[in-house]
């Protein structure tokens, strides 16, 4: 028996942006035995708050899926599943995808539900017994993309900040992510469906990660496999050596190997990376 309380939130519940085809339905379906969900939806917060010993912290996670699906039990559900037994209270982001469409002038899809995602939690932490000055943001692959930029933006604070009044994320967890979309590193795919085809200089470097860090970003945690096929461990690096120039903290653990997309599961090493997450934690 699964020994917490889950519901639901949806993020816009009376009305929100469609996306471009808005005839596509949503989706689930298997990709090498792991359960994806794509297509049209409303975004929504699945909330999974411990049974006890809740110590107010919480962390918003952002599944993988190149922007096109959302693998959202591996790197979402099952994830929280393990966070919660350490009594954080976790809520696994369902967010859409940009298809490419009005990046050049509009916020892109994914940007807007993680920034709504964390109003909500920042404005209902009383309601889940949290603190709302210690939410952590966590992503895999393409949502590492989105956590990393949602980090450093959230933590920028000036007169043009539609969010006056936000708290900056705690802390920033970016396991096998996507950081930058210049051509030598990036995962095309995932470029692709955020930008479209054939972006030009400034909406390539707009959008990469490790131009984004500054001094007040979030301190991070990374995991990478230095024989990651689909996104480089140069990824990973890049946003390292920016925090380091940047005087934020970042403890990076690379792998000799595991490839891409194991989740918490990489079998072929020896050292599990959510030990060494939990031990970094403690500092929060």
């Amino acid at each position: 028996m699964v020994n917490h309380k889950r519901e639901e939130i949806l993020l816009f519940p009376d009305t929100y942006t469609t996306q471009p085809d808005s005839s596509a339905e949503e989706k689930i379906f298997y990709v090498n035995g792991v359960k994806c969900v794509s297509g049209h939806f409303n975004p929504k917060l699945e909330v999974f708050v411990p049974a006890k010993n809740t110590n107010g912290l919480s962390v918003i996670i952002c599944p993988g899926g190149g922007y096109e699906k959302l693998a959202i039990d591996l790197e979402g559900n099952e994830v929280a599943e393990t966070l919660i037994q350490w009594g954080i209270t976790v809520f696994v982001l369902k967010y859409r995808f940009p298809n490419g469409i009005n990046a050049d002038h509009e916020t892109p899809l994914p940007l807007i539900d993680i920034k709504k995602a964390y109003s909500i939690v920042q404005q209902r932490a009383n309601d889940w017994g949290l603190n709302p000055a210690r939410i952590g943001l966590m992503g895999f692959s393409a949502g590492g993309h989105l956590t990393s930029l949602a980090s450093c933006l959230l933590s920028i604070f000036n007169s043009k900040n539609d969010q006056q009044n936000v708290v900056p994320p705690l802390f920033t967890i970016l396991i096998y992510p996507v950081i930058s979309f210049s051509d030598a590193i990036t995962h095309m795919g995932s470029r692709d469906h955020f930008l479209g085809p054939n972006p030009n200089a400034d909406l390539i470097k707009q959008y990469s990660s490790e131009y984004l860090v500054h001094p007040l970003s979030p301190p991070v945690f990374l995991i990478h496999c230095s024989d990651d096929e689909d996104v480089p461990v140069e990824n990973s690096l890049s946003y390292h050596k920016a925090c380091v120039e940047n005087g934020v903290s970042a403890q990076m653990h690379i792998y000799p190997a595991g490839g891409h997309g194991f989740g918490m599961h990489n079998t072929l090493v020896t050292e599990k990376w959510i030990d060494q997450l939990q031990k970094w934690l403690v500092k929060f």
